[in-house]
Parts: structure tokens; sequence; C-alpha cells
């Protein structure tokens, strides 16, 4: 997996209340800005997750890196 999809695979799952308590003030790992999602924005960022995770799952053979400003490199 080309480094910029783990890397945007760890920030998901590290920022977006997935893999640490992100909305909880008294955890390490708390974000204000994800502690104030509502309810439907934040099923709207798994929704989001989700796609992007499915997709890495579905390409792997195929995509060798990722550049977050939209573009990719296949082999």
């Amino acid at each position: 997996m080309g480094k910029r999809i783990c890397d945007m695979y760890g920030i998901y799952a590290n920022n977006f209340n997935l893999r640490h308590d992100n909305s909880n003030p008294n955890d390490s790992h708390y974000k204000e800005t994800i502690a104030k999602l509502s309810d439907d924005e934040l099923i709207k960022w798994y929704d989001y997750i989700y796609a992007f995770m499915l997709n890495i799952y579905l390409n792997i053979n195929d995509l060798t890196d990722v550049n977050i400003n939209g573009n990719f490199e296949v082999k």
C-alpha cells in the first residue's frame, strides 16, 4: 500500500472517533472538532471513510500511491 494511502487510513482511524475516543474531553485523543459534529455529520463522514476504505480494499493490487489533491498513480 502506498505511503499516502496508509497515512490517510491512519488519519481517519485515529481522528474520527473510530479507533480512539475523540469526543471525550477527558481522553488524550480528544478532538474538539469531532466532538462538535452532530450525529448526522458524523454519519456522513463515516460513509465517506467507509467508501475510502472499501476502495482501498478493492483496488489494493493496483494502487501504489495517492495524492490527497486528487491524483493517483497505478502500477
